[in-house]
């Protein structure tokens, strides 16, 4: 299996590092890793002087670390939108059978990347699965994680919609393309570009609620950022989106768009605990 992986990347090179050492020490077994590229987002303008400086850090570590590997950099701040909505554009052109998709803020055990091969060439043969996803239960303890260490669930259930880590088959890349990009237009329509400008998010905050509940009948749902398309595309798709309950992954974003220190320690992901070891195969139902 060819897999192609993707970064996005604002303005944090100290964890953006952290997941590029963890990637490059994968074990890569059984599997072929395509292209690699690097989403990186552009200043914000109230604090150009600042971000310039981190983001050419960020782009320095990505490029030292994966010579071959592709920057994709926004000369202005383009917000979380921008970049997701070119790397889908840039996932819907591959003809790599699968990708992964990561956010800066993740320290990868050594399995990940083989965890995840084997979630994606199953997920490859069954049409009832849409993205599946090796980070687990964050903050569960290793001795519970160890007992269910086969252990699969549907990705809703471990973060309701923040979503780190994430992988996604050809065939599901073009089914939820057309459904990613219903939000996108939407999202840009309203200028909602979820880049922290909290005055433009409460604007339009109802309208986005609106396209989730009238498009997908998704009633209840709270979340207007990309992350919740992910469960609305399963939904309409008829597919379930899969998390391992065991941990190949730990968060580091204490502080950032959507997190702060105190939040990141509510949650218990300060003192998670990564597995050690991969099972041979996970238990798959009907």
């Amino acid at each position: 299996m060819l897999i192609d992986l993707y970064i996005v990347s604002y303005n944090r090179p100290d964890y953006l590092s952290c997941l590029l050492n963890s990637l490059d020490q994968q074990n890569c077994n059984g599997y072929e890793i395509g292209n690699i590229h690097l989403f990186q987002d552009g200043p914000n303008p109230d604090r150009r002087d600042e971000d310039a400086h981190k983001i050419a850090s960020c782009i320095e570590f990505f490029q030292r670390t994966f010579p071959s590997g592709h920057v994709h950099a926004a000369e202005t701040n383009i917000g979380i939108n921008g970049n997701y909505k070119k790397l889908w554009d840039d996932m819907i052109s591959s003809n790599s059978a699968a990708a992964i998709v990561f956010e800066d803020d993740l320290e990868l055990s050594p399995h990940y990347l083989d965890v995840m091969n084997m979630l994606l060439r199953r997920a490859e043969e069954n049409p009832n699965v849409g993205l599946v996803f090796a980070v687990g239960i964050l903050g569960i303890p290793y001795e519970f994680q160890k007992q269910r260490i086969k252990a699969l669930m549907p990705m809703s259930t471990a973060f309701s919609i923040h979503r780190w880590g994430w992988g996604i088959t050809r065939d599901v890349i073009k089914e939820f393309y057309p459904i990613k990009n219903m939000y996108f237009d939407v999202a840009s329509r309203f200028g909602y570009a979820d880049n922290g400008d909290k005055e433009r998010e409460m604007k339009c905050r109802d309208d986005l609620l609106e396209f989730f509940n009238t498009v997908g009948v998704y009633q209840n749902m709270y979340a207007i950022q990309v992350d919740a398309v992910y469960d609305l595309a399963a939904l309409l798709l008829n597919r379930v989106n899969l998390t391992t309950y065991a941990s190949y992954a730990r968060s580091t974003g204490e502080v950032g768009l959507h997190s702060t220190e105190e939040f990141f320690n509510r949650l218990g992901y300060k003192h998670s605990v990564v597995m050690d070891e991969a099972p041979q195969d996970f238990d798959w139902y009907e």
